[in-house]
């Protein structure tokens, strides 16, 4: 059996949001990854927000693009390039 690949679908700028963006996918059954882009709480001593992505199996990208589509803001950003990573 071959692995299926993950694809980068949305970055977000809080985590508060990334998780409600990721309850979302889980109702429409797609089952989404939050990776932080940062490097962890408190590593830097300041108050500014980790990015977040969400990463869906390449099988669910283009749903799940259609599920965020109409939630883009100046918050979230889709993403333009495709990046993939091996399950």
């Amino acid at each position: 059996m071959a692995s299926e690949h993950l694809i980068r679908v949305a970055r977000i700028q809080s985590e508060p949001l990334a998780e409600m963006w990721a309850e979302l996918l889980r109702q429409e059954g797609i089952n989404p990854l939050l990776k932080s882009e940062g490097p962890g709480a408190g590593a830097l001593a300041t108050g500014a927000p980790l990015e977040y992505s969400i990463w869906v199996l390449a099988s669910d990208a283009d749903r799940a693009r259609q599920v965020l589509e109409p939630l883009q803001s100046a918050d979230a950003s889709p993403d333009d390039e495709t990046e993939t990573r091996p399950f």
